[in-house]
Order: structure tokens, then C-alpha cells, then sequence
């Protein structure tokens, strides 16, 4: 059982620093999509770019869809790490009546 999965991406210096941040967002769109995989590889890339832009110069940032939430810490130079957990759900006490 899963309970939730996390990939950092650790910045390194020279000309392999792009290509090693793009090996990094492929993994973390196959996380993405791996919990989500109603989504096609395109949408995940692209529901990625659009968590990355809003934890963007943050130390923590959290998006919640249905049961799942994303994780994004932002460091900058330090680095970047994206998480994915599922989230327990609870009905509604007005829903009980």
C-alpha cells in the first residue's frame, strides 16, 4: 500500500545540470500519472508545469484534487521535491441527517 511518493531534485553544476532536471520532471510527471492515470502523458506534463509555476519561489506549496494532493517544495538553488499522497476522505456530518 502506498501511502504517498516523493522525488528531489538535487541542482549539480556543468553542461549535465538541464538534462538531469529534465530526467527529474519526467520522473515526477510518471509519479503524477501514476496516481492519476486517467491523465495522458501530455496532461500530466502539463498539470506538473502548472503545480511547479504555483510552488514557484515557495518554500511549501499544496494543491488538493479529490483524494490525492500534490506537494511542492520550492528551495531554488537547494533544490526541488514534488510529492504525491492520497488523503483520507470523510463524509459530511450534514450528509448523515
Amino acid at each position: 500500500k502506498i501511502k504517498s511518493m516523493q522525488i528531489t531534485w538535487l541542482p549539480i553544476q556543468g553542461p549535465e545540470q538541464k538534462a538531469a532536471k529534465a530526467k527529474a520532471l519526467e520522473y515526477m510527471s510518471a509519479i503524477l500519472q501514476a496516481f492519476s492515470p486517467a491523465l495522458t502523458k501530455k496532461q500530466s506534463q502539463q498539470k506538473l508545469q502548472k503545480l511547479l509555476t504555483a510552488g514557484k519561489n515557495k518554500r511549501y506549496y499544496a494543491d488538493t484534487e479529490g483524494a490525492i494532493r500534490y506537494v511542492v517544495a520550492d528551495n531554488g538553488e537547494k533544490g526541488l521535491t514534488f510529492a504525491v499522497e492520497p488523503i483520507k476522505l470523510a463524509l459530511s456530518d450534514t450528509l448523515g441527517g
